[in-house]
């Protein structure tokens, strides 16, 4: 008899509900480990990456022609962090953001910053990701609809 293998494949304990579609995603993170396994839960989810950058400024650039539908932004990297990248986005190209750290007092330091819809800490699961995007999606829609126009 086979063994059974030492890790698990992604999504082997989870089995996530499928999203009414799938979504344009960006990565930044300045580790390239962390941008191949995104990339691969992303995928496993069902959703396309569409772009991949080592700081907030490549994804900036990458941003200017055609956005992602969501992005995914590492709290510290360099050239630009996570938090000044958001910024940014939110001011020229409106999207949700989740913000991603493996800092140990990540929640209690930047809770309070407004451009970020969902805060992540690694290491991730394919669930925490999953939920973290559904989320994402859901408080960027209430938002976007309470600055909508009210019909007269």
């Amino acid at each position: 008899m086979k063994a059974p293998p030492a890790r698990a494949p992604l999504g082997f304990f989870y089995a996530p509900k499928a999203m009414t579609r799938s979504l344009t995603i960006s990565i930044a993170d300045d580790e390239a480990f962390t941008r191949a396994t995104l990339r691969a839960m992303l995928a496993a989810l069902g959703h396309r990456v569409v772009g991949q950058a080592e700081n907030g400024q490549q994804l900036l650039d990458q941003c200017q022609g055609a956005p992602p539908e969501l992005a995914i932004i590492d709290l510290e990297m360099p050239v630009l962090d996570g938090l000044a990248t958001a910024e940014e986005l939110r001011a020229t190209r409106p999207m949700p953001v989740i913000l991603l750290s493996g800092h140990p007092d990540f929640d209690h330091v930047v809770r309070q910053q407004e451009p970020i819809e969902v805060y992540l800490s690694k290491p991730v699961t394919l669930q925490s990701l999953d939920e973290a995007i559904r989320e994402a999606v859901s408080r960027f829609g209430q938002a976007e609809s309470a600055l909508a126009p009210k019909p007269r």
